[in-house]
């Protein structure tokens, strides 16, 4: 055989042993695979709202996978170990709430409610990229002293943007005081902006020579406005102070040019006298 024989063999059988070999990945092409493959286990964005928060729900709560599923969501690794932590009370469930954003992103809220032994709920904004869920934002809220810190989501000043709404957040706390607020937020561009906060409760017993005590809350209530497509908050507030009663009123508007609800002054609710 001769020379220019054997080298056009060895040629033949380099190029078989080539084309037979699977083909390798770039480290991007790799990485971008793992990526996928971990997120293969959630579940996408179905068609109606009930069903994703359904689906996340049960996914979040498959048993003994709950901290390891909020990590992969974002979710900081100690917090998701507190949630799952037997120092709390009772077994916590996170809330998942699709988001109507105006866009074609598909967006959610995921709630914690409070947990031990660092006594605070936590709110997350999460996005759909395509492959997974992942959280774009998040805050952070005190829960004292009654951890009642809680989460809901609805349309206000445009029906087709959701808002969300947190209640007893702890804005400040002491001996013989307390004040919890509530505040909305809207989800703009991955990131939550504060559209109003306001007291929700206040309890205040300050130690000296002249009786001050006071009790006050308040409730909201969204509320239709007349001939408008938009919607309005209510708010009742009841004040005990030294034992007696007074109950006020007043209503949070949007103002485009401030970019923020507004109140109007408070107005005295009173029963009508009685024979």
């Amino acid at each position: 055989m001769n020379g220019k024989l054997i080298a056009a063999l060895f040629t033949a059988l380099g190029l078989f042993a080539f084309a037979s070999a699977p083909a390798q990945q770039s480290g991007s092409e790799q990485e971008q695979g793992i990526t996928q493959k971990a997120a293969t286990d959630q579940p996408a964005p179905f068609e109606k709202d009930w069903e994703t928060e359904n689906a996340m729900g049960e996914w979040l709560l498959e048993k003994g996978k709950t901290a390891e599923r909020l990590a992969e969501l974002g979710v900081n690794r100690e917090t998701a170990n507190a949630f799952v932590s037997d120092e709390n009370s009772t077994p916590l469930f996170a809330n998942w709430r699709s988001l109507h954003v105006g866009a074609r992103l598909r967006t959610a809220a995921l709630f914690l409610p409070c947990s031990q032994p660092f006594d605070r709920a936590y709110l997350y904004l999460l996005q759909w990229s395509g492959a997974a869920w992942h959280a774009t934002d998040h805050d952070e809220l005190d829960c004292h002293y009654d951890e009642s810190v809680s989460m809901e989501v609805v349309e206000i000043r445009d029906p087709s943007r959701d808002e969300v709404l947190i209640h007893h957040a702890c804005g400040g706390h002491g001996t013989g005081y307390l004040e919890q607020n509530f505040s909305v937020l809207l989800p703009v561009q991955g990131k939550f902006k504060e559209e109003l906060e306001t007291e929700e409760i206040l309890r205040s017993s300050p130690v000296g020579k002249q009786r001050r005590d006071l009790d006050r809350k308040s409730t909201f209530t969204i509320i239709p406005l007349s001939h408008r497509r938009s919607r309005a908050i209510e708010q009742t507030r009841s004040s005990i102070l030294n034992g007696s009663l007074t109950v006020q009123r007043r209503l949070f508007r949007w103002d485009p040019a401030k970019g923020r609800y507004r109140p109007s002054a408070f107005t005295p609710v009173e029963a009508a006298p009685t024979n």
